[in-house]
């Protein structure tokens, strides 16, 4: 396999926009929602956490998701 080291886009004229809004919400995200990682509660509540799959359970409210 390899793996592009580069390529030539000197024919190109206008900016990744799309890429850069989304690289911004990313880190918009990150940081407001998630405090830097530190807001567990967020994080688990919108993730897919192995535990709550194999047991059944949500984690965060103690229900069953089943």
């Amino acid at each position: 396999m390899l793996m592009p080291v580069g390529d030539d886009n000197s024919d190109r004229r206008l900016k990744p926009m799309v890429n850069y809004l989304l690289i911004a919400a990313n880190i918009f995200v990150f940081i407001f929602f998630q405090r830097f990682g530190t807001n567990e509660k967020f994080t688990y509540s919108f993730s897919a956490v192995p535990e709550e799959i194999v047991t059944g359970t949500d984690i965060i409210t103690g229900r069953s998701t089943v």
